[in-house]
């Protein structure tokens, strides 16, 4: 009888011991309460520092890997490898409503190619070498050119207006049969004279001393 008292409390000893493969044990994911936690060879793993899912798919809480590189902003695409920006204001937001300011540091490629695009404003001054097209009705006006090669192609109908060259080391404004071209103020060329086309609108670089890119 003692020897039956003695088995029947190690017995029950064992069954209040808080075992850790108790915690983890599981069939199905269920099992495991949620939070990320996943079911694999009965197991709970997941968020507590188990094993990652290999088929979870990332969220919007999914954070990013810490060399991902984001297009600064007005982009709508870029190149981190050729520093390259694009803003396409046919599908931004706004259509490009308010200025739009190359990045610094960055080659832009700024297309303001829908009705009334960039009309507040172009501001290539802290970027790199810049082209602006105006394909838009009444597009670009305020444009100003930084230290890079700076290209306009006015061909929007009443287009660009108030174009300004700056300090670029060579621009070229090319202004279409419909555009506006008004106030349009070309570099300055190393003889003295400014760097505008023998015959209509516009600026050129054409002219050895109106370019001085390295």
């Amino acid at each position: 009888m003692r020897h039956a008292v003695i088995g029947l409390l190690a017995f029950l000893t064992a069954c209040s011991i808080n075992h850790r493969s108790d915690e983890v044990a599981c069939i199905v994911d269920s099992d495991c309460g949620g939070g990320g936690k996943t079911c694999h060879n009965n197991q709970c793993i997941g968020e507590d520092g188990g094993k990652p899912d290999p088929d979870a798919k990332p969220g919007k809480d999914t954070p990013l890997p810490p060399d991902a590189f984001v297009c600064p902003q007005p982009c709508t695409s870029c190149d981190s490898s050729t520093m390259t920006c694009t803003v396409d204001c046919s599908i931004t937001a706004t259509g490009c409503a308010g200025q739009v300011v190359c990045p610094p540091g960055f080659n832009c490629d700024i297309k303001c190619n829908v009705d009334n695009a960039c009309r507040n404003g172009v501001n290539c001054t802290a970027g790199l070498d810049c082209g602006v097209e105006c394909s838009g009705g009444s597009s670009c006006r305020g444009v100003v050119c930084g230290t890079g090669i700076c290209k306009v192609g006015c061909g929007g109908f009443d287009s660009c207006r108030n174009v300004n060259c700056g300090q670029a080391c060579a621009c070229d404004v090319e202004c279409g049969q419909l555009a506006r071209c008004e106030a349009i103020t070309c570099k300055l060329g190393t003889n003295g004279f400014s760097c505008r086309p023998q015959f209509g609108n516009g600026c050129t670089s054409a002219p050895d001393s109106c370019n001085t890119c390295q």
